[in-house]
């Protein structure tokens, strides 16, 4: 367990990393969104927003570097999203920073 943890911050340090739930749209609607979210940063950018865990129609959980994040959360609230909300976490877990981790 400790190494996985520690895989898993060195792969994402605190404070870069965050995880968002979405209520209230798609599943497309959301990862559409964090698409835009990825594509609204700096042209070159190695930002990351994903969908990363489709707990139900309507509820789908983002991951991904922190302020990619938060550009997403707007674009879902623009959307109509129900709910857009960051989770108490700081590790961006199931999405594709973490492969670092997964690999070591």
């Amino acid at each position: 367990m400790r190494l996985r943890a520690a895989a898993m911050q060195e792969a994402v340090p605190v404070g870069v990393g965050a995880m968002a739930a979405i209520l209230g749209l798609a599943s497309e609607q959301v990862m559409a969104g964090c698409k835009e979210a990825q594509a609204s940063f700096a042209a070159g950018s190695a930002e990351v927003v994903e969908a990363v865990n489709f707990n139900a129609p309507g509820q789908v959980v983002i991951a991904g570097h922190r302020t990619a994040l938060a550009r997403a959360i707007e674009g879902a609230k623009a959307r109509g999203a129900k709910r857009a909300l960051p989770l108490a976490i700081s590790v961006p877990c199931h999405s594709s920073l973490m492969r670092p981790a997964a690999e070591r």
